[in-house]
């Protein structure tokens, strides 16, 4: 599969600059064009004056996705936010057959002002949410922003066997932070994660990146194929990933090797096999719940068994 992540700055949310990289989307061979968070399209503003509670509005929508999809001869997936301030995605397939989705929705959780768990029917739309969608022979789920940090939203499709993640962001986020997050999401879930954003991109460094990784980790190497150069992180680029490139490898993080540093707080040092003595020492609270007094601190540990460090649905409970 090639997913075409769109780098939309906000001077790039006009009229003018959509019309030019549709122009080069038609031309191009990929699978899947991705807009950042609250990105701008040709229907901007149809999509922010309806109201996704609404099943014809949400249709509405729909509609005009597939138009765009059918345009471009793509699959789409555009995120914004409707009349009440609710971001979404949505992910549109005009030429989905009888066994591929042709429409999904996806309502953001996390750091915005209306979350999708306020709805008073969120048990139920969630069954939908999560559902992966169907494309091409793989299964691909969406997230948005900040829900990428919760390990448990990406969960909800991995346990459903997901091959793709796609997070569309707005931007403006530390490099670091969302690379790990995103090699993270990835390895949990034994799928391939990909992310776009927008953000401001007048200052002198804007943040605003593309990102890939595979199931193991490795960062993927995409093409540029607006100004045909592999440099990454180009304000208004469109970057095309071939999954069929990857070598399925491993790769080492790139903070690996940082410099040691004390915690500010406090330093517990545990020998290697030296676990179980703390353990003996500690109170158990509760199944795989330890608490060691230090002085005028207590230190608490979660046990998880092998593999399952991997699992938020084993780590989180025992977290919160």
């Amino acid at each position: 599969m090639k997913i075409g992540l769109y780098l939309q700055i906000n001077e790039l949310k006009n009229g003018a600059d959509f019309a030019n990289a549709i122009e080069v989307v038609k031309k191009s061979d990929f699978d899947i064009f991705v807009l950042p968070e609250l990105s701008y399209c040709s229907f901007h503003s149809l999509l922010a004056n309806e109201d996704i509670c609404i099943k014809e509005d949400i249709n509405n929508i729909f509609k005009a996705c597939i138009n765009l999809s059918e345009e471009i001869g793509k699959a789409v997936i555009i995120s914004s936010i409707d009349v009440y301030g609710t971001i979404f995605s949505v992910f549109s397939n005009a030429l989905a057959n009888e066994t591929e989705t042709a429409n999904a929705l996806y309502i953001k959780h996390t750091m915005t002002e209306c979350s999708a768990l306020e709805l008073e029917e969120y048990r139920q739309i969630s069954k939908s949410m999560f559902e992966p969608i169907l494309y091409k022979g793989y299964r691909i789920g969406m997230t948005i922003c900040y829900d990428c940090n919760h390990s448990l939203f990406s969960r909800m499709y991995g346990i459903k066997g997901v091959d793709v993640i796609i997070n569309s962001t707005g931007g403006n986020v530390v490099y670091d932070k969302w690379y790990k997050y995103i090699k993270v999401r990835a390895i949990e879930n034994a799928c391939y994660n990909f992310v776009t954003m927008g953000g401001d991109g007048t200052v002198a460094n804007p943040h605003s990146y593309v990102y890939g990784f595979n199931a193991n980790g490795k960062e993927l190497q995409p093409y540029n194929i607006m100004k045909k150069t592999t440099a990454l992180n180009l304000p208004g680029s469109i970057y095309v990933y071939d999954t069929s490139l990857d070598d399925g490898c491993a790769a080492k993080d790139k903070s690996h090797n940082q410099l040691k540093t004390l915690n500010k707080n406090y330093q517990l040092e545990i020998p290697v096999g030296g676990v179980n003595k703390i353990l003996s020492q500690s109170r158990r609270v509760a199944d795989g719940i330890y608490v060691y007094k230090v002085k005028d601190k207590n230190v608490v540990f979660c046990l998880v068994e092998g593999n399952d460090i991997l699992k938020p649905e084993k780590v989180l409970p025992l977290l919160y």
